[in-house]
């Protein structure tokens, strides 16, 4: 990821923040934008990753199962074996990067098929789901933490439901 770096007493150092005086008040800059071989380009100064509580729910005949799906790429997606897939908004933007960051997911009830309680590389897709088949259920309720791989702080968490259930 690109980075900003100031003079300061005749050494460049890395910037923190960039901020620009928006109507006499001083605002932080998140976005700005570069000439890169002749058209202007968005660039992010810093990482923003952003998550937020979501339930995710499948029901049908035999079988059911739903999924919560955190891609390398920054995208999240929810996957319903029977009433359909959808995107979530992104968890990183902007988009790549991923390895920057680890997630961890904690069973806070029931139970789920994917890796608990460890940190993992946001570097690949992680996955976490629950099934049913032939009238069962199987519901969860996870405690999803992101943190950066750099120096562990835990820059966002959120809680996901997952349920999934079948008729006999």
């Amino acid at each position: 990821m690109p980075e900003a770096r100031v003079r300061v007493g005749g050494a460049w150092q890395r910037a923190n923040k960039i901020f620009a005086r928006v109507g006499g008040a001083w605002t932080e800059v998140r976005t700005a934008f570069v000439r890169v071989g002749g058209a202007w380009q968005p660039f992010h100064f810093n990482d923003v990753v952003s998550i937020s509580d979501e339930s995710i729910t499948d029901v049908g005949g035999f079988s059911a199962n739903a999924s919560l799906i955190f891609r390398a790429t920054g995208g999240l997606e929810a996957q319903r074996a029977n009433a359909g897939n959808y995107a979530l908004p992104n968890w990183l933007t902007p988009p790549g990067g991923g390895s920057r960051y680890q997630i961890r997911a904690t069973v806070q009830a029931g139970s789920v098929n994917g890796t608990t309680g460890s940190w993992l590389s946001l570097g690949s897709d992680q996955s976490w789901f629950v099934a049913s088949i032939a009238g069962g259920g199987q519901s969860c309720s996870l405690l999803i933490e992101i943190r950066r791989a750099s120096d562990g702080v835990v820059v966002d968490s959120a809680t996901y439901n997952l349920g999934a259930s079948s008729s006999p």
